[in-house]
């Protein structure tokens, strides 16, 4: 541009000295100055000084109209922050075997503006329950800004939120109903188990007298320092803290002892003796890496893999401390599995994976610890997981607690692979997670955890002192949850017979009938592939070693 502008004043000023006359030698003098070098200079550059003085204003005038176009586009689109009231249908402790409660007006958060995201696993909704906390949009406001200054650096303060927010509500955060999977205990079975084990009955009596604002969101990964919470938050009520872990350890203990029942090993009946060995099939084994040179033998390669796992104990330390974290802020918890086609659940519906059934177990428990579980089961059949560890943070997530590695048929003698999805998995996201495998290389968990101060495991399937089953009608001595799990050796076709328990398509009544063909079963229903139950087993075990870290 700036070319063209200089070769249109170069031929302007050659066409006027071609069309000029000499009138007198002032005249000349005069003219001759005017048609020399120096003028066609001073030309030139006031032009180009010209010039730049347009484009500084014109970006000047731009600067300002993002500026105030990105105001704009933060504010609310009405007149108030505070939008109508709405009837919702809230749940107190008193009531929370009643469906019929009594319609409350409350004045819900309006949330700001954000991306779609979408998991794995379907997260359940409720009317009443926010599926996380939001907050409202600043309300319009006239302000003046200074255009010659700088737009100031925000500073950690500025990331608080300010509006009213439900974070520090625990009715907000901590209800949130099962997984729809029926049948369900109709009222006088449930009245009688809640009479027998007892029942969740804790909440919060201070509620109204909480924090207004999500105070916790100015601090990086919510780490709020002791002496800073606000004197009316929970976190620093000495009577809310002690009522509460009273009833989270009476839920957790409720749960375990539900898990051993699940498997014939319920408390009631049995000897002293009897209920120590019990511990056995989910007991998890503290080893020692700093001299240890292989993995206790029921998890070298030709061990059994029968009871809970093993870690160290400053793993077992970095899970609690996880937990707890979680729980003191109303965070979320997540738990992520990268796998093969057995860990993805082929052969099985998607909820009858292991995954899904840890899922089913926890996320009302940790509803009732004001933890939002989010697990993901990332598997994939046919390959292993060094294509997703590759993109780790963008595929398994990047806020992960919990990391689970699963491969070991397609990359069970792969070092690199499983080498890459550890380093991926500790430096890809805004959190450090715990790693726990299954199969997975013991050189290389001692590696991370000695050189890189990882917290890792390893799960095993939970088997120990669990009964055969030897034929039909002994297995109908058997617990549900037990039968045809393992066979004894001339009974094998059964458990085989009894291996799968899905369709693909329900018969119904009301003349509905699929367009297409659909098969009879859920593909994949190889030898190789485990069954419903065996899925089942793995995620109690997962589950409990969580109800442990949490017990603890």
């Amino acid at each position: 541009m700036n070319v063209l502008e200089m070769e249109e004043a170069e031929s302007m000023v050659g066409t006027g000295r071609r069309k000029t006359t000499k009138a007198n030698p002032h005249a000349e003098g005069v003219l001759s100055w005017i048609t020399g070098r120096n003028f066609l200079t001073y030309i030139v550059g006031g032009a180009m000084l010209a010039l730049i003085l347009l484009l500084y204003a014109s970006t000047k005038d731009s600067t300002e109209s993002q500026i105030n176009m990105g105001d704009v586009e933060f504010k609310s689109p009405t007149s108030s922050t505070i939008p109508a009231p709405v009837t919702t249908t809230t749940t107190t402790p008193d009531d929370e075997d009643q469906p019929d409660s009594t319609p409350q007006e409350v004045t819900p958060p309006v949330s700001p503006p954000t991306a779609a995201t979408s998991s794995t696993t379907p997260q359940p909704q409720s009317a009443a329950v926010e599926d996380s906390p939001t907050e409202p949009e600043p309300s319009p406001t006239t302000s003046t800004t200074n255009n010659n200054n700088p737009l100031p650096t925000p500073d950690v303060a500025s990331n608080a939120k300010d509006g009213p927010s439900d974070v520090n509500f625990y009715s907000k955060v901590a209800t949130q109903p099962p997984l729809i999977d029926p049948p369900f205990p109709d009222e006088a079975t449930a009245a009688k188990w809640a009479e027998i084990y007892g029942k969740w009955s804790f909440w919060d009596g201070d509620e109204d007298m909480r924090p207004k604002t999500d105070f916790l969101s100015k601090y990086p990964n919510k780490d709020c320092p002791g002496d800073e919470f606000p004197d009316d938050a929970w976190q620093v009520d000495a009577v809310f803290v002690n009522h509460y872990l009273n009833e989270a350890d009476a839920l957790v203990a409720r749960a375990m002892e539900a898990i051993f029942a699940e498997y014939g090993k319920g408390r009631e009946g049995l000897e002293p003796q009897e209920l120590t060995t019990r511990k056995r099939q989910f007991h998890w084994e503290q080893v020692d890496l700093s001299t240890a040179t292989d993995a206790p033998p029921e998890y070298q390669r030709k061990g059994g893999r029968g009871t809970g796992g093993w870690t160290t104990t400053r793993s077992q330390k970095g899970l609690e401390r996880r937990l707890l974290h979680a729980m003191m802020t109303s965070d979320t918890f997540t738990v992520v599995m990268g796998g093969h086609s057995a860990a993805a659940g082929e052969g099985n519906h998607f909820k009858q994976n292991y995954m899904m059934q840890f899922h089913k177990v926890m996320a009302p428990i940790f509803a009732r610890l004001g933890v939002k579980l989010i697990t993901r089961n990332v598997a994939m059949g046919g390959l292993g997981t060094i294509q997703h560890a590759l993109g780790s943070a963008g595929i398994y997530g990047d806020e992960i607690d919990l990391l689970l590695w699963d491969s070991g048929m397609t990359e069970g003698r792969d070092q690199p692979a499983m080498d890459m999805f550890l380093r991926q998995g500790l430096i890809g996201g805004k959190r450090v997670p715990v790693i726990w495998g299954y199969g997975i290389d013991f050189d290389l968990l001692k590696n991370v955890h000695e050189n890189a101060d990882a917290d890792i495991g390893e799960f095993g399937s939970a088997t120990e002192g669990l009964p055969l089953t030897e034929s039909r009608q002994q297995a109908e001595t058997l617990p549900w949850a037990v039968r045809y799990l393992h066979c004894a050796e001339d009974a094998q076709d059964l458990c085989r017979e009894m291996k799968y328990c899905n369709t693909c398509w329900q018969v119904r009544n009301d003349g509905i009938e699929p367009k297409e063909h659909q098969a009879q079963n859920a593909k994949g229903q190889t030898n190789w592939h485990p069954g419903w139950r065996v899925h089942q087993l793995t995620g109690r075990n997962l589950a409990m070693a969580v109800l442990q870290s949490l017990q603890s």
